[in-house]
């Protein structure tokens, strides 16, 4: 009887430590180089199981002269060429699973997006979309990742001079301060702190529920911004991340 109990315990460790190591993961291609009739896309998502990266379902392996840059889990990136790969040692983090997919989806210029509320085709000078998408539309209740600056942002049809009341929904403290007419964009008040929940109501506009997350200081890449960003609730800006490769405060 011991022996089968003992059998039976061997197995199930086994197996236990099988399941493990085989646990899949997914990177994405950030860049194919050269792009033109690349076997790889940027974009598009591989997976990484035991060491080896798969497209297809069958390990990977570039034609000569062709690379490929990918993005880990952990925000690392690193070069692929040639037929095998050996990989750097990897963090626990960047072998675990990770929202990588959505950062892949929706990449297409003017691709509606419904996961927060960016708008599509930005036109950079054109005054009915803003500069840039750190902007925070003051409009429209979303998610939006921020820097150190924060700027405020108004549609044309609401530039009249009114009043803009913010109200941090955790310690209840209010600011309210004047919003010039034809001004599309105003600082954030120095006195507000910069992440959170806040009610931001506009003139007579209905009041709306914007949240701040402030990108950490310690986020050196891009790759880590985006992984962040999707992280924090912000997919739509990672995205644009992605397709732009960074852009304006």
């Amino acid at each position: 009887m011991k022996s089968i109990r003992l059998s039976g315990f061997l197995l199930t460790t086994v197996l236990a430590v099988n399941v493990s190591h085989a646990i899949t993961t997914e990177i994405m291609v950030l860049e194919s180089i050269p792009s033109k009739n690349a076997v790889v896309e940027k974009g598009q998502i591989l997976t990484l199981k035991d060491g080896t990266i798969y497209h297809d379902q069958k390990p990977l392996s570039l034609p000569p002269k062709q690379k490929a840059r990918v993005l880990f889990c952990d925000g690392k990136t690193i070069l692929l060429e040639g037929e095998k790969f050996t990989l750097p040692d990897l963090s626990e983090k960047a072998k675990s699973e990770c929202p990588l997919a959505q950062l892949a989806q929706n990449t297409e210029e003017c691709n509606p997006i419904s996961t927060d509320t960016m708008p599509d085709c930005e036109k950079r000078g054109d005054s009915s979309s803003r500069p840039t998408v750190w902007m925070v539309d003051v409009s429209t209740s979303a998610t939006i990742c921020v820097k150190k600056r924060v700027r405020l942002w108004r549609s044309p049809e609401q530039r009249q001079a009114a009043k803009l009341v913010l109200t941090h929904q955790t310690t209840s403290e209010s600011i309210t301060v004047n919003w010039r007419a034809k001004r599309a964009m105003l600082e954030w008040p120095s006195q507000m702190p910069i992440d959170g929940k806040y009610t931001v109501k506009l003139g007579d506009n209905e009041a709306k529920t914007i949240t701040l997350r402030q990108l950490p200081v310690k986020l050196e890449t891009n790759a880590m911004k985006m992984l962040w960003m999707i992280e924090n609730g912000c997919p739509t800006q990672a995205r644009r991340l992605f397709e732009i490769g960074n852009w304006d405060d």
